[in-house]
């Protein structure tokens, strides 16, 4: 490599703010000053709040209102199906079935 490529790439650190020359001293390596952080966005942003878009309302309602119906048998006693509800059970070992 030649001389005046290190001579050159020192020079760039030190406008850059990576490399701090003193006369008769070493040079030493730093990052460069932190510049004020900004306090408004830079890029676009998305509301947290309505980040989801709104479901098809009568679809939602149907399948509310159809779980609604359906629970009743399983809020007689605490606690959880350990292995699942037969149901869906049965509905995921259909899916299986058609897959194989």
């Amino acid at each position: 490599m030649s001389r005046t490529t290190v001579t050159a790439a020192f020079a760039q650190l030190r406008d850059d703010g990576y490399l701090h020359a003193r006369r008769g001293a070493r040079s030493t390596t730093a990052l460069p000053a932190a510049g004020p952080i900004p306090t408004e966005a830079t890029t676009p942003t998305v509301s947290l709040a309505e980040a989801a878009m709104a479901a098809p309302g009568t679809a939602v309602l149907e399948a509310f209102a159809d779980a609604a119906r359906d629970i009743a048998p399983y809020l007689r006693e605490p606690g959880h199906e350990v292995m699942g509800v037969v149901p869906l059970r049965a509905a995921a070992g259909m899916q299986v079935a058609v897959v194989a």
